[in-house]
């Protein structure tokens, strides 16, 4: 399985390059600048999240969940909307370090889908629809090329 991995991203690299005529350099500049929006955005809503409190939050939902058609419950849900803040700074942490980068996007992808089906439940397809970017972004950063690390810009080899 992870040679199946790193064979889909050797190849979407070389579609980007391709393609999009980008030097490697940029692209892995371009995914830099991503990595630490989403994890700027990620901060912001679990420091959010983290202010107001899960029973805030909970108290806020309980009435839209009330007559939800797929049975969602607060003793479902509740659990859960306790459960973000914590679960966005773990995959802020996450991509910090290129070794758990994969992991923190397979985590992100996972939470913004749970996040689209309790919008979706909710009826409130315009908040589906607004996560279908930040979903995008995070396919993004999985095929573009990385750094050695997130502070650090590598030599550009090609530029001499």
């Amino acid at each position: 399985m992870p040679l199946l991995t790193i064979s889909l991203q050797s190849y979407a690299n070389k579609f980007l390059l391709e393609l999009l005529m980008f030097k490697p350099q940029q692209l892995k500049d371009i995914e830099r600048i991503l990595r630490i929006f989403l994890m700027s955005l990620l901060a912001m809503t679990a420091a959010y999240k983290f202010i107001m409190g899960g029973d805030h939050i909970v108290q806020w939902y309980a009435p839209k969940f009330a007559n939800n058609p797929y049975g969602l419950t607060l003793d479902i849900i509740s659990p859960f909307i306790h459960s973000i803040a914590f679960i966005e700074t773990a995959i802020i942490l996450m991509l910090l370090s290129n070794k758990t980068r994969i992991i923190a996007l397979y985590s992100y992808v996972v939470l913004l889908i749970a996040l689209m089906f309790g919008h979706f439940a909710l009826s409130e397809f315009h908040e589906v629809n607004g996560l279908f970017d930040y979903l995008l972004a995070g396919l993004l950063l999985y095929i573009l090329p990385t750094h050695p690390h997130l502070l650090w810009r590598e030599k550009d080899t090609e530029a001499a």
